[in-house]
């Protein structure tokens, strides 16, 4: 998820009846840029969106009946299918080229930060925009991580985002879909709302679509006195001991070690033997005492 930096504000008046006082000013540039030319902007890219979200729904429902067996009516509904979504491919085509065309019109101090956002397909993971579907109930309110994921399936950077009315994941979690007059109820809203007296929307909005990220700036570390500076290659090779050499020291020692531990062994046999010897002579009785009472030690 990407921050922006607050890069606008409004104007002084901004509120009134009159168009001309709804205007944004850029920090950073010495011109104001209209609200509609933000609106309009986001509205084509919104109709896109659902556009496109409508075509993979479509797709979806016509691959489940496809793999299953049919009946008639299945049938019918797989064609009626197969026709809404050409006509869909179409509207999606007019809606790319409305989208270039707010695209192409922006003001030289917004179109090369949107230009250099949305070559990244996951631009949409704005904190602005990610906070906004969350508060309209949308995937990313919950945690299918379509709005996530949703780059993945479209080879095409337009048209890729948040969810909107043409949601599937979010028709199936409402549990009804949407009629036309809904979906154009929506779109009515979002325009209200973006052309609103207050601001406050469509300065998130603003920020989410024309602000670059704000990136920490690394910090550089400094070398302290005490630091040591690190050895050669050199002396690192000359560090590691011979293979061999360590092999033959260790062997050694092995064998050094075996030979006390025999002389040890031999020793204490004999301090042992020692005690049984002034008894050799004596009844069978007493020496056989004597042996059973030296082995226990072992």
């Amino acid at each position: 998820m990407l921050t922006a930096r607050q890069n606008f504000k409004p104007c002084e008046g901004y509120g009134t009846d009159d168009r001309e006082h709804k205007r944004l000013h850029f920090i950073g540039s010495k011109g104001w840029v209209a609200t509609f030319v933000v609106a309009d902007l986001i509205l084509a890219e919104y109709n896109l969106r659902g556009s496109v979200q409508r075509a993979a729904s479509l797709v979806q429902s016509c691959r489940a009946l496809r793999e299953r067996k049919r009946n008639k009516k299945e049938d019918a509904r797989l064609l009626e299918y197969d026709k809404t979504l050409m006509k869909l491919r179409r509207i999606i085509n007019i809606y790319e080229l409305a989208l270039y065309e707010q695209q192409a019109t922006l003001p030289e101090d917004l179109r090369p930060t949107y230009e250099f956002l949305t070559r990244n397909p996951v631009w949409y993971l704005r904190k602005e925009l990610i906070d906004d579907c969350i508060a309209k109930g949308g995937c990313c309110s919950r945690e299918c991580r379509c709005c996530e994921n949703r780059h993945l399936h479209r080879k095409s950077r337009k048209g890729t985002g948040h969810c909107t009315a043409e949601c599937r994941c979010c028709e199936d979690h409402r549990g009804f879909e949407y009629t036309e007059k809904e979906k154009s109820n929506i779109t009515d809203q979002l325009r209200r709302m973006l052309n609103h007296r207050g601001p406050g929307f469509v300065l998130r909005m603003a920020e989410a679509y024309f602000s670059a990220p704000d990136i920490p700036e690394p910090t550089s570390s400094k070398p302290t006195s005490e630091s040591t500076s690190e050895p050669t290659a050199k002396e690192k090779l000359s560090e590691i001991p011979n293979k061999e050499e360590k092999e033959k020291e260790e062997r050694e020692k092995d064998e050094k070690e075996k030979d006390e531990n025999d002389k040890d062994e031999k020793s204490s046999t004999a301090s042992d033997f020692e005690d049984v010897e002034p008894l050799i002579g004596e009844s069978e009785g007493i020496k056989d005492f004597k042996w059973k009472g030296l082995f226990k030690k072992y």
